[in-house]
């Protein structure tokens, strides 16, 4: 099919370029047999239209040489930009992809290389797509009009030397959905937004992990929850505002490494708990998870200053046994100490301030006013509290008053996801040496 578009409005930015793309596109037209429009994406916001091409319309778009600068208003199809491909044998619930208002999107870089991508690699539980040089898994996005903030360029994982790029992926992708169609599935694929990093020599397990701490990082750092896979109702999609400002958002370190991936694994099962109490116990484990790191920093701190005496250098009968009851003095034989230490070692109080739950703010200011460290140990003694009447399903459980009701578990989690938060980055934080880990 073709349709009436400006021809100048779109150029090729070398020849032998040209001629890769268009023998990609005649290959997509080859295995379907039929002349499907591929579809050019106009990000510049002076064009209204898609513009849909043909194979002949292609072949007269013109290639500008190195050393022309293009009119203002055109449009470059290069590797770096995407091609949206509508084939019939993509369904969704709501019809035909080619109905829709965007078919499959596909980087022109990995549209050159759609064999090798393809062939070489795995779909795993329509859920994942795994090639050494692309990792995608589906998700969906709760937080629609943050969605300009979880782009490339704002997430980075620079210690991992295979790993070039991650970030979320917007549109349908047509490398998924392609799988998807070559292995006889036959799954809806509109509307959906992938987790996606670019690399080379990728490891499946380091690309999960990366996909964890990425799903951690953007409920932390910009109260976005994503969730791996399920599909997005169209209409609900189709009344998203998207929130302009959110783009301007700083570039964020993923924590991406053995030790801290259980930690954020206990973070991000937390957020996808459909019940409150789950949610609860969740964060809780967090905060526990960390405590034994934290036990053990306190320990060694002040062993240190111990070791570091005069005293130290002959140490005799009475010197050992301060060191003795220094020990035991600061090993902690309840949970509900461990995770005092941990909220008041970890937290930062005026990050806290913002979602201690209206329930616990008169006695929580009260605290304030003698120090930090009292009113986070307030704090700390009333999580504790509520976990373990959460957990205890004993008859003759006897509360000890600091637990709140179900009525302010809303509150509680927050305050929980704040507090959990912290103690993912002071333990990602620490020496790989000095972390406890399961």
């Amino acid at each position: 099919m073709e349709t009436e578009v400006n021809r100048s409005s779109l150029f090729f930015e070398c020849e032998n370029f040209k001629k890769a793309y268009i023998t990609a596109i005649k290959s997509i037209f080859e295995k379907y047999n039929t002349d499907y429009d591929v579809v050019i994406d106009i990000y510049d916001e002076s064009f209204d239209y898609e513009e849909m091409l043909s194979i002949n319309f292609m072949e007269d778009i013109e290639v500008l040489s190195i050393n022309e600068e293009p009119d203002e208003g055109k449009t470059p199809i290069n590797e770096w930009s995407d091609t949206n491909i509508y084939l019939s044998g993509f369904k969704s619930d709501f019809g035909y992809m080619a109905d829709g208002e965007q078919g499959p999107c596909i980087l022109n870089e990995h549209l050159l290389n759609l064999d090798n991508l393809i062939n070489n690699s795995q779909l795993i539980n329509s859920l994942e797509f795994f090639h050494e040089n692309l990792y995608l898994q589906r998700v969906s996005i709760e937080d629609h009009e943050k969605k300009p903030s979880l782009m490339f360029s704002n997430f980075k994982v620079s210690h991992i030397k295979s790993i070039e790029e991650v970030g979320i992926l917007l549109e349908p992708n047509f490398l998924f959905s392609y799988k998807l169609l070559k292995e006889g599935h036959n799954s809806p694929v509109e509307f959906d937004h992938f987790f996606a990093i670019k690399g080379k020599n990728l490891d499946l397990e380091t690309c999960r992990k990366a996909c964890r701490s990425y799903i951690y990082e953007a409920n932390s750092l910009l109260d976005i929850e994503i969730f791996p896979c399920p599909n997005i109702n169209k209409e609900y999609y189709e009344n998203i505002q998207y929130d302009e400002d959110s783009e301007h958002t700083p570039t964020r370190e993923l924590i991406v490494c053995e030790d801290t991936d259980r930690v954020i694994q206990l973070y991000n099962k937390a957020l996808f708990a459909n019940d409150e109490e789950l949610k609860i116990l969740f964060f809780v484990k967090v905060i526990e998870y960390v405590s034994e790191t934290v036990v053990r920093h306190q320990i060694t701190e002040i062993g240190r200053k111990a070791l570091s005496s005069k005293r130290a250098l002959k140490p005799d009968a009475s010197f050992i046994k301060e060191l003795q009851e220094l020990f035991n003095e600061n090993t902690f034989r309840k949970d509900s100490e461990a995770i005092k230490l941990t909220v008041q070692t970890c937290s930062y109080i005026r990050d806290v301030e913002a979602v201690v739950p209206e329930f616990l703010k008169n006695k929580f200011n009260k605290h304030l006013q003698k120090s930090d460290q009292e009113a986070l140990g307030y704090l700390a003694s009333c999580i504790s509290a509520t976990r373990n009447s959460i957990a205890h399903s004993k008859a003759n459980y006897k509360k000890t008053g600091n637990e709140l009701n179900e009525a302010h578990y809303h509150e509680l989690i927050e305050l929980l996801r704040v507090l959990a938060d912290h103690s993912v980055r002071w333990f990602s934080a620490q020496s790989p040496v000095s972390r406890v880990v399961a």
